[in-house]
């Protein structure tokens, strides 16, 4: 059976692999013989800066015709469906030369070469390497181990590779372009091994974005305007038809866009009580945000969040755990508390929400959650403990309007110990006096 690998090359030094071919931007290799190019855009940059040392102008158009049949090569790779992974491991807000008037290739950059607008771009400067959930691009952070050293604000495309937490601006972007897909990746630590293997899962993501990405158009005749008005037999009741067909599809289509819209918002909630990590601490933030709470995420290695309202402040520790809580994570809370006391001088409630036995399905969650050593220590610094279940009902409650964002307040100033509440409004869906809406 034929090996149904991608294949692969690369400007720059981004894959160790014989599999993968390295390419120059500025060279006679057809682009389109590969399905994937992986681009440093430090390469391209050395490349544009080795194009512009000339001191004669008469190599103007010389070189400009060299840029316009590269940009054209690189289009046609993109219009039969490539995929171009960009590693911005340069900053783009330098440029590489001044411009020269009547001289094209001086105003270039690695974005204009990669078909972008580079005038829909703006950054600021943040650096970090951890990123909430990739989903499909998650195997190339496993390779590749992404950093990032600033934050675009605006980018020609949608942004992708937004930070874990606390950060706004994402750290890469997508641009669907003809038939293909421009990637701009964040810089990589390290330079992965691709191989020709059909059970390497690295090639099997490739494969897998290929297939997603690419729309293959068929050849077909083109079909003159004026044909459209020669009609013959009864056409003209299947064209009126189609159109009666197109407008009730497209009708359709907004209605399960927009239901699908709907449920990923409730399988957003639910993941209250399945997440844990980095998607847990953020879909509590989002939750209580969405209660109206002012919350702040502190930068660096400190508790999850703190909430801060006039009249309550608190600090919350965020754990998911396959197993119960542990008295480590509220000494660990205890220990953002006192923290928080002494720089602001004032003590704040302390929460801690846990998403116990995350793994087992909520109703077959027998064990107990907060072992009783944990209750011994945290009854006597007065913490709040709270399941992220509890959670889930607060909010399902709050949507509905059985309570409030101050009678919320209350019971989470108010309990020492663990925070019980009694749900109002079950996320059962036999609640037929209610319809709830969280959108």
């Amino acid at each position: 059976m034929a090996n149904t690998n991608p294949k692969v090359g690369q400007i720059g030094e981004v894959i160790n692999s014989a599999y993968v071919e390295t390419i120059r931007y500025f060279s006679n290799r057809n682009f389109s013989d590969f399905d994937v190019l992986f681009i440093k855009a430090s390469a391209l940059t050395s490349e544009l800066v080795e194009a512009l040392r000339i001191t004669n102008p008469k190599d103007f158009s010389e070189l400009d015709e060299m840029l316009e049949t590269a940009k054209g090569d690189f289009a046609e790779f993109l219009d039969h469906g490539g995929l171009a992974f960009v590693f911005m491991d340069r900053d783009p807000n330098v440029a590489v030369v001044k411009p020269v008037d009547g001289f094209l290739l001086s105003a270039e950059t690695e974005l204009s070469l990669m078909m972008l607008d580079p005038e829909q771009f703006s950054l600021h400067y943040k650096s970090g390497n951890e990123f909430a959930p990739l989903n499909d691009l998650e195997e190339f952070h496993k390779r590749f181990g992404f950093t990032y050293k600033f934050l675009w604000d605006e980018v020609d495309g949608i942004g992708l590779f937004k930070p874990k937490r606390g950060s706004k601006g994402f750290a890469g972007f997508g641009k669907k372009i003809g038939a293909g897909y421009v990637y701009g990746l964040p810089q990589a630590k390290f330079r992965p091994t691709l191989s020709d293997s059909e059970e390497d899962t690295f090639s099997k993501t490739l494969a897998n974005l290929i297939r997603v990405n690419r729309k293959i158009d068929s050849e077909s005749l083109a079909v003159p305007d004026w044909a459209n008005e020669f009609v013959i037999g009864d056409e003209g009741k299947h064209v009126e038809l189609k159109k009666k067909l197109e407008r009730e599809k497209a009708e359709l289509e907004a209605r399960i866009a927009q239901n699908e819209k709907d449920l990923r918002r409730f399988r957003e909630i639910k993941s209250l009580v399945f997440a844990g990590d980095s998607a847990l601490e953020q879909r509590v933030e989002e939750a209580f945000k969405d209660l109206g709470f002012n919350v702040i995420v502190p930068e660096g290695n400190k508790d999850d969040l703190n909430i801060l309202e006039d009249d309550f402040k608190a600090v919350v520790e965020i754990k998911g755990s396959t197993k119960s809580a542990t008295t480590a994570h509220a000494m660990q809370l205890e220990k953002w508390a006192s923290n928080y006391g002494l720089d602001n001088g004032f003590a704040p409630k302390a929460i801690l929400i846990v998403n116990a036995f995350k793994d087992i399905a909520p109703k077959n969650r027998k064990e107990k959650a907060f072992p009783q050593d944990l209750l011994d220590y945290s009854i006597r610094r007065e913490h709040c403990l709270m399941l992220t279940m509890d959670l889930l009902y607060m909010y399902l409650d709050f949507k509905a309007g059985f309570i409030s964002k101050d009678g919320i307040k209350q019971l989470l100033n108010d309990t020492v110990g663990v925070l019980k509440y009694e749900a109002r409004l079950k996320p059962s869906g036999k609640n037929k006096r209610n319809k709830l809406s969280i959108s």
